[in-house]
């Protein structure tokens, strides 16, 4: 399972297109465009939501009363 996010995660930064650069602290900030944010905006959901389970099962586990 964190082998197949890692990979989703080199896809979206391998697809990172030539944005627009804009003025931030961060160097490498940029304006994604729409194309890039339909790819890519389902598979940050879903990591997400991942990462919210992989978090709750943690958390019931570690505050479990009846260990």
């Amino acid at each position: 399972m964190a082998g197949e996010c890692h990979d989703k995660a080199e896809d979206a930064y391998r697809a990172l297109p030539k944005g627009t650069l804009i003025k931030s602290d961060n160097p490498h900030a940029m304006i994604l465009d729409q194309a890039y944010f339909d790819r890519f905006s389902p598979v940050a959901v879903e990591q997400l939501a991942l990462g919210g389970l992989h978090l709750a099962a943690v958390l019931n586990e570690t505050l479990a009363v009846d260990k």
